[in-house]
């Protein structure tokens, strides 16, 4: 209980803290002549910091307020520090302050040698220097494994005005390492004497001091120039093994990356626990984790915030009051950011498509399921915001002309909806099927992959297989039904689930461990690649009760090995398309296919993967063409 209340202040307080920052940013005019510094977020005062508040001790800085950001436990610290460095006309403010807030609101100047925090919101006219000494040991993109943990420094030196370094030769290290290609507009002060130890430090920090401070072009800049491409900024999740990944992982593969500039936003957390996800990620797509909460806000904006998401209350007021949030978050986020297009890409996520919908660029949103089904089936969207989503955002992409019907059920205006289906690496399926099977660490197969290799290499059973995540639509309950009653008959075929998540996991196998035929059936949960697994098959069966396309299909259709699937809107028609063998959707339907599959009536879908995959970039790359 004392935790609950402990935890309860600490929301009161930083919502009050919010609100003070915000009424300072709307009310308070900039302060010409102030300057903030801060280092290492107010806890340790590096010598580039230091070496600068020195230079501002010359009598030219003189009509200067000077301010240093710290930590209360600090101050004491710092103080010393100051003194034994003779430094004598600088104001200390606490980082817990109102006094900071104030400040970082409305000093001119403000420097730092790291980030400042990511609630702050850099103001037009406000000039910010960000002195980091960037380690060498992060100037491989291999760190970025870690770059959930980066976005607040990126954002940070995306929007400095000015950034230090040594000399030309580490300027396109630093532009690439630190996710600023084609997207900052600042300067680089070329100052290679700025460094600790050096005796004409304190030279270089009044050249630096006189360049920022007072205009005298005393030190050599240098900019980043852009390569004339569109910048198109991807909203991802975290990269999970389902369809959505793998449609936008295939996407990456064949796009022209040279053409266009893309760059990928995501909430930093959603790669805590696996950041190596992120290695699938191609060089050329730039990162742009996002720090900090996704909304700071008011107390009027929590009001609104609570009524709209949580009590499903939508009045002019809180419309009003959102859209003022949600343009505030944007301008702080991506507001310095030269972006010619936004592609919210997984279509879920209510905070991320409201903090999209009133961006001052061409946007598009994707539409990968039946979204009104999955709000009453998983209540996992929100209602309000999609139907915001899907009259304001400049395209609405439906995955297949099932979903693009389905879109009607939310909003009945479809002038704005274009189908751009799954792409499909052919080429990168077959390659990873030759590979040996390899269970990653979180893999669960329930017989083992002992029994498992066995049982793929016996020639003498039959394998069926079914892929897809373990969710009700899913019609895993159904196959397993049908399968028993086939299995009677064919004692010599086996039934293979690979799932990589989903909530009815554990009921699926506790259901299929009720069945006589349990020994014959096989689950493998999150696996990186079942491929080697799908290419021993002999036969893939798609079950879904609702599926608005199947990237499985196409995979197994890769592979060789015979479909027969349900007769269902999505994946229905793709199969219909290309002459591929329907089933009522029920057991029987099931049932029936697998007896025409041993009566060798099912056949292996016939696609040119290469036309295919042609259309669909051509329709995705459209998106944003005029």
């Amino acid at each position: 209980m004392f935790g609950k209340g402990k935890r309860m202040l600490y929301k009161v307080r930083y919502i009050s803290q919010t609100t003070y920052y915000i009424n300072v940013l709307k009310k308070e005019a900039l302060e010409e002549d102030t300057i903030l510094l801060e280092s290492r977020g107010g806890k340790e005062l590096t010598e580039r910091i230091l070496y600068l508040l020195k230079g501002l001790c010359a009598d030219s800085f003189s009509k200067f307020a000077v301010y240093l950001a710290v930590e209360s436990s600090k101050a004491d610290v710092f103080g010393q520090m100051l003194v034994r460095s003779n430094i004598h006309n600088v104001h200390m403010v606490k980082t817990s302050s109102k006094k900071y807030r104030k400040h970082l609101a409305t000093a001119k100047y403000l420097f730092n040698d790291t980030a400042f925090p990511s609630w702050f919101i850099k103001r037009n006219g406000q000039i910010y220097l960000n002195a980091w000494e960037i380690p060498k040991e992060k100037m491989e993109r291999s760190t970025f494994n870690r770059a959930y943990i980066l976005g607040n420094i990126g954002h940070n030196l995306q929007i400095a005005d000015y950034l230090l370094c040594p000399d030309k030769e580490e300027k396109e290290e630093i532009i690439t390492a630190y996710m600023l290609k084609n997207i900052w507009k600042g300067k680089l002060l070329l100052e290679s004497s700025l460094q600790n130890d050096r005796p004409d430090s304190l030279e270089a920090a009044g050249r630096i001091l006189r360049h920022v401070l007072l205009g005298e072009k005393c030190c050599e800049e240098e900019g980043a120039e852009p390569n004339g491409n569109q910048n198109i900024l991807i909203y991802c999740s975290d990269f999970r093994p389902n369809g959505i990944t793998t449609s936008l992982q295939n996407l990456l593969r064949l796009v022209d990356l040279r053409g266009t500039n893309y760059y990928f936003a995501f909430p930093e957390e959603q790669f805590a626990k696996n950041p190596e996800r992120l290695d699938s990620i191609p060089d050329a797509v730039v990162l742009m984790p996002m720090s900090g909460n996704i909304t700071e806000k008011t107390w009027a904006e929590t009001l609104a915030f609570k009524l709209y998401f949580s009590m499903n209350i939508e009045t002019k007021w809180v419309e009003k009051t959102l859209k003022q949030l949600f343009c505030r978050e944007y301008q702080k986020r991506y507001g310095l950011v030269p972006l010619d297009g936004i592609v919210h890409f997984t279509g879920y996520a209510p905070y991320g498509t409201m903090l999209f919908l009133y961006a001052p660029v061409k946007k598009a949103i994707f539409a990968h399921n039946d979204m009104d089904e999955e709000i009453k089936e998983k209540g996992n969207q929100h209602l309000l915001t999609l139907k915001h989503a899907y009259r304001k955002y400049d395209k609405v992409v439906a995955i297949s002309s099932a979903v693009k019907d389905a879109l009607c059920k939310i909003e009945p205006n479809q002038e704005n909806v274009v189908i751009v289906e799954n792409p499909h690496d052919d080429l990168g399926v077959r390659k990873k099927a030759e590979q040996e099977l390899k269970p990653d660490a979180e893999t669960v197969i329930s017989i083992g992959a002992e029994r498992l290799q066995e049982i793929l290499q016996d020639k003498k059973s039959k394998k069926f297989i079914t892929i897809g995540r373990f969710s009700p639509e899913k019609g895993h309950k159904k196959l397993l039904h049908a399968f028993e009653q086939f299995a009677g008959q064919h004692p010599e075929v086996y039934l293979i689930l690979i799932g990589g998540y989903g909530a009815f996991y554990q009921e699926t196998v506790q259901y299929a461990a009720s069945l006589a035929c349990a020994s014959r059936i096989v689950f493998v949960r999150a696996i990186t690649n079942p491929f080697p697994i799908l290419k021993r098959c002999d036969l893939f069966l798609l079950p879904s009760d609702r599926e608005p396309f199947g990237l499985v299909l196409l995979e197994a259709a890769t592979l060789k090995v015979p479909i027969v699937a349900t007769d269902i809107p999505g994946s229905g028609d793709f199969m219909r398309d290309y002459h591929g063998y329907l089933v009522e959707n029920s057991e029987k339907g099931l049932l029936l296919g697998m007896e025409a599959f041993m009566r060798r009536e099912v056949k292996p879908l016939e696609i040119s993967f290469e036309d295919y995959n042609r259309t669909i970039v051509k329709n995705f790359e459209k998106l944003f063409v005029e």
